[in-house]
């Protein structure tokens, strides 16, 4: 119900029609599940690195409607890298081109051996952070953004079970 209403837009009636017959009244269902997700979301934390200042307080203005704590906000490749390792992000979204000579990516790559975490990026380059084979990001939203797809992106990111692939020379044969 909430993907419909909040993401979709769509009207209580058609909710109603879509999902009859609903177990209890509209405004109480509602209530109900964005207080479940604000209390699963709350201790989660979230990392911007971005070189635009308006992008990123707008980036963090749609993070903390959602409930997400952001835990630092990076204009360089270089910043976001040591904000990763130093406060463990439970997610990151980074712009592609950055101030300085390296990008998102160079990020992402200096701290994803030593923490892992969903990776947003919000880019005007969509081209070129889909052209590389060192990172692989979980979503990637053009610039100009809508803040319902980075809503939409970050919800899915942080309320699905994350598996990590295991290096088979590392397993063991464990599995």
């Amino acid at each position: 119900m909430l993907l419909l209403n909040d993401i979709c837009g769509l009207s209580q009636r058609d909710i109603e029609y879509v999902l009859d017959p609903l177990s209890k009244p509209f405004a109480e269902l509602l209530k109900e599940g964005r207080a479940v997700i604000a209390r699963q979301r709350e201790e989660r934390k979230a990392l911007i690195v971005e070189d635009e200042p308006l992008i990123a307080a707008d980036l963090k203005d749609v993070l903390e409607n959602m409930g997400v704590t952001v835990v630092g906000l990076a204009r360089t490749a270089d910043q976001g890298a040591r904000e990763a390792l130093k406060s463990a992000p439970d997610i990151v979204l980074a712009d592609y081109n950055l101030d300085g000579q390296k990008t998102g990516v160079d990020a992402v790559i200096a701290f994803q051996d030593s923490h892992q975490c969903p990776v947003i990026f919000i880019t005007g380059y969509p081209d070129d952070v889909l052209k590389g084979e060192d990172v692989e990001p979980d979503f990637v939203i053009v610039k100009p953004y809508r803040p319902e797809a980075v809503q939409a992106a970050v919800a899915h990111c942080l309320d699905t079970e994350r598996f990590f692939a295991i290096d088979a020379d590392s397993a063991n044969g464990d599995l």
